[in-house]
């Protein structure tokens, strides 16, 4: 890949991950802090952990800035922005291995989906929606 084609993608993922970052954003930077509102919610966890040097990551940072995307993470879960270079400790704790790493967890620090590696948005709305199913049946109570 040409050096300008990858200068591009990380113009447009920096312009995307400040639009996560900031403003009306509903993502987290603090785990702990975000696994207190998921379970007053009873939302599910999204934890994105990235690096800033990772092409995947600038790729991911895209898919997330994607409106339908955007959309389903803030309708469906607590999503958390866990970046390494600021706190490698939680990356650690989730076990982060790789970037960029998504891993979809219960309130009750239960994990239901990981994802490493990028998904594009279509693939990871499937994701979204695989997750939010699993998390359906088991809060599910059986019919009597």
């Amino acid at each position: 890949m040409g050096s300008r084609v990858v200068l591009t993608m990380m113009v447009v993922a920096a312009s995307a991950c400040g639009r996560l970052q900031a403003g009306e954003s509903a993502w987290h930077t603090d785990l702990d802090k975000a696994r207190q509102v998921a379970e007053e919610s009873n939302l599910p966890l999204l934890v994105y952990c990235t690096t800033s040097h990772c092409p995947h990551c600038v790729r991911m940072k895209q898919t997330l800035a994607a409106a339908n995307v955007d959309r389903q993470v803030k309708a469906g879960f607590v999503a958390v922005w866990i970046d390494y270079g600021n706190d490698s400790a939680t990356c650690a704790k989730l076990g982060v291995r790789a970037y960029p790493t998504t891993v979809i967890l219960r309130p009750n620090q239960g994990e239901v989906k990981r994802v490493v590696g990028y998904q594009g948005a279509d693939q990871f709305l499937n994701t979204l929606r695989q997750a939010a199913v699993v998390v359906a049946a088991r809060d599910a109570k059986p019919v009597k």
